[in-house]
């Protein structure tokens, strides 16, 4: 069973929304831009986003200063990595210095990589009105501590959680027809 932390297509928070999702012995808090901190349970308040330990703990263990609507954990309580599905328009076109990836230890970064990074083929990005959609989906392989994205292209990129490098990138072999 996963215990990482992520935003499916159904329960994403939309822009600006604070939320929190426990990780294993964890509850990682995001804050939206100008929000009140956030009440527990027990009427406590987390008050910044960052990683706390589930034990009612108000204290962060460390702490983010970005919003991110799709977060992975690992249940380390170390790594962490954000994924920018859409990236913002600048002159009418994807802005290719925007941040698509970003790997983090203790909530620093370790690695990051714009759009321009990811070399994509054109298909990959979906422009509409103020942004340009690249990553189709994304998904914590927990046991191998790996992010997989699939871009709108469905290219499969993977991410090493602990060092952000790329480590693998490829299509799914098409689909042999059946008779």
């Amino acid at each position: 069973m996963g215990l990482a932390a992520q935003a499916s297509a159904a329960d994403a928070a939309a822009p600006g929304v604070s939320y929190r999702r426990k990780v294993g012995p964890y509850t990682f808090v995001m804050l939206a831009s100008g929000s009140k901190p956030m009440k527990t349970a027990k009427g406590h308040a987390y008050p910044y986003s960052g990683l706390y330990t589930d034990n009612g703990s108000t204290a962060p263990l460390w702490t983010v200063d970005w919003y991110g609507q799709e977060v992975y954990l690992l249940p380390d309580g170390e790594h962490l990595a954000r994924v920018e599905h859409r990236v913002p328009l600048r002159d009418g076109q994807a802005d290719q210095e925007a941040p698509a990836v970003v790997v983090y230890a203790r909530g620093r970064p370790v690695k990051q990589y714009a759009l321009q990074d990811l070399d994509l083929e054109d298909d990959a990005v979906q422009q509409g009105n103020d942004t340009a959609r690249w990553a189709h989906s994304a998904k914590l392989i927990e046991a191998r501590g790996v992010l997989r994205v699939t871009t709108m292209d469905d290219e499969t990129l993977e991410f090493s959680m602990t060092t952000g490098e790329l480590l693998k990138r490829g299509r799914a072999a098409p689909k042999a027809a059946t008779p």
